[in-house]
């Protein structure tokens, strides 16, 4: 993913007037292992701040967010101290290695289709066909991700928003 796309993902992620609970996928140490982490940005926040009171600001925790993509930062992360601080389970680990990302790689646009309902390279709004596989829902948030796709838990829906990139 390019800066600019990089960018506008995280923009989109964390603009202060749309209420959604977007979708984070970081890279992230876990007992001295590099894992993956696809976390609720609220839930993030929340985390980062009771961890450094400094990230209350939006622009130093879309900083770190992008630093970390960029394998500029680590992200330790503590699942008691979660636990204990955010008292959510608003988060999922994955340690398995992403068994959708070479038909993704693949077939760009036949994993869109399949996942997003009446996709349509003009629109930047879909909803995600759940049917299709739930057991790799979390996987196939991580390969929209890594796509400049968000996914938010909204009023009870579960929205992919395509990020501004050019």
């Amino acid at each position: 993913m390019s800066d600019t796309c990089l960018d506008g993902l995280i923009n989109k992620a964390f603009q202060p007037n749309f209420k959604a609970n977007y979708l984070l996928c970081l890279p992230v140490q876990i007992n001295n292992m590099q894992e993956r982490i696809v976390i609720g940005k609220n839930d993030f926040a929340k985390y980062m701040v009771s961890v450094d009171s400094s990230f209350t600001d939006n622009e130093k925790l879309k900083e770190y967010v992008e630093e970390v993509i960029k394998g500029e930062k680590k992200f330790f992360f503590y699942e008691f101290v979660y636990k204990k601080l955010v008292d959510s389970s608003g988060y999922t680990l994955l340690f398995d290695k992403n068994k959708l990302t070479a038909f993704a790689k693949q077939d760009k646009m036949g994993f869109l289709k399949k996942y997003l309902l009446n996709y349509d390279s003009d629109k930047t709004y879909y909803n995600l066909d759940l049917t299709k596989s739930p057991d790799d829902f979390y996987m196939v948030v991580e390969i929209l991700f890594k796509m400049n796709y968000l996914t938010a838990y909204s009023d009870g829906y579960i929205a992919v928003i395509k990020a501004n990139c050019e």
